[in-house]
Formats: C-alpha cells, sequence, structure tokens
C-alpha cells in the first residue's frame, strides 16, 4: 500500500513539472488544455435554448454551441427560450465528456436581441493594463510589468 502511494506521488510530480515546462516553452499560453482546438473567430444566428441552472445555448444550423457570456455582458440581456439572436465571438471545440464526440462552445464578444447588439467592452491587455483617461486611481499594484 506504502509503495503505490509513493509511486502515485512521483507519477504526480513527474506531471506537474512536465506541464509546468511546457507552458514555459509557449510562454505561458491563457488556454491549454487538452482535446481544445484553436479559437476561431464566427458569428453565429439561431434560437437560445435557456434553462435553469445551465450555461445558454445557441441553436444554429442544427448544432448546438454552449455560449459563455462575461456577466458584464449577461447583466445587461433580456432574453427567453426560443429567441433568435446573433452572436459574435470565438469558437472552441474540445472532447465531449463521453469522448465521443465534440462540445462546440462560444466565447460571445457580442450579441444582438431584437435588432439591439450588446458589445463587450475591451479593457486593457490581457496582463492587465487599464488604460485611464480620468476617474480614481486603480488599487493595487500599479506599476507595469517589463
Amino acid at each position: 500500500m506504502k509503495r503505490r502511494m509513493v509511486l502515485a506521488a512521483a507519477l504526480m510530480a513527474v506531471v506537474v513539472l512536465a506541464s509546468s515546462a511546457q507552458m514555459r516553452e509557449r510562454g505561458g499560453a491563457a488556454i491549454d488544455a487538452p482535446g481544445l482546438t484553436e479559437a476561431q473567430e464566427v458569428e453565429l444566428t439561431g434560437r437560445l435554448r435557456l434553462e435553469r441552472d445551465q450555461l445558454p445555448v445557441l441553436v444554429a444550423a442544427d448544432r448546438e454551441y454552449t455560449l459563455r457570456i462575461a456577466p458584464a455582458l449577461g447583466a445587461e440581456l433580456d432574453v427567453a427560450t426560443g429567441q433568435e439572436v446573433t452572436v459574435a465571438g470565438y469558437l472552441m471545440e474540445r472532447a465531449s465528456r463521453d469522448l465521443l464526440g465534440t462540445t462546440a462552445f462560444v466565447m460571445v464578444r457580442a450579441i444582438e436581441v431584437n435588432g439591439t447588439r450588446y458589445v463587450m467592452p475591451v479593457i486593457g491587455h490581457m496582463r492587465g493594463d487599464v488604460p485611464r483617461t480620468s476617474g480614481p486611481a486603480p488599487r493595487g499594484r500599479t506599476h507595469r510589468r517589463p
């Protein structure tokens, strides 16, 4: 029993070290998951399917897309199940949980509902640098990384 525990711990350490080395080689890519395809910019029109405690799903051209909508954008929307919408964002696919197919999801950056287009504001860079022209000084770390 002890031998198995030691072997399992050693195997986990090797996996962690190997994955951290890969991340350093790639420059710390933000999205790096097994079976995840590279993002493609898309614009899709279809009908919404909303269920309690589930992510919204867009059904377009007989295919389902799980929508990932930022809270800042989602708070602006008033939609219902079956409503036709157009979404623009980044499509990615990954192996489904049962490994028999793929799951498609869209990182939504804009959505059009009843002729009104809602766009997710782009603020700063991925590092967290927020350009400011006025307003209060930022809290926390205020210096830039080199």
